[in-house]
């Protein structure tokens, strides 16, 4: 119901439902989130990060051929990307990344601002835990 009555409101409801807010995020500024979060994990000891342009689903199926421009990133997978892909699910709080090769992808459209302190803390630990 909540929800709901933040429909009645357009401008309210793009800046209250995380959803929304997500889809509508620039790509231009998810690069430099993007950036700003690889340059952040390379002072906590990730290094060979990068950034790449990604192209992210709409989600849950409703959109299934919708790709949405997107960045993301790119975590070494020195000791396997399946390895590290699982150690970040089974963090605390869990992590969910797209495996491409023998790397993970991390949309950053998916991850609210407020979320980047735990990403940083969830990689690392991921990453010291398989070695890398």
């Amino acid at each position: 119901e909540a929800t709901l009555r933040l429909y009645r409101d357009p401008q309210r409801a793009l800046a209250e439902i995380p959803t929304l807010r997500m889809l509508r995020e620039r790509p231009d500024a998810l690069r430099a989130r993007a950036e700003a979060l690889t340059a952040r994990l390379a002072t906590v000891g990730v290094v060979g990060c990068a950034v790449e342009p990604h192209a992210g689903a709409v989600g849950g199926g409703t959109y299934p051929e919708v790709a949405l421009p997107s960045w993301a990133v790119v975590l070494p997978g020195d000791a396997g990307a399946e390895a590290l892909a699982g150690r970040l699910r089974r963090g605390d709080p869990p992590v969910v990344g797209r495996i491409e090769g023998d790397r993970v992808f991390l949309d950053v459209r998916t991850v609210a601002p407020e979320e980047e302190d735990a990403l940083v803390g969830c990689v690392g630990a991921a990453l010291e835990a398989t070695g890398s």
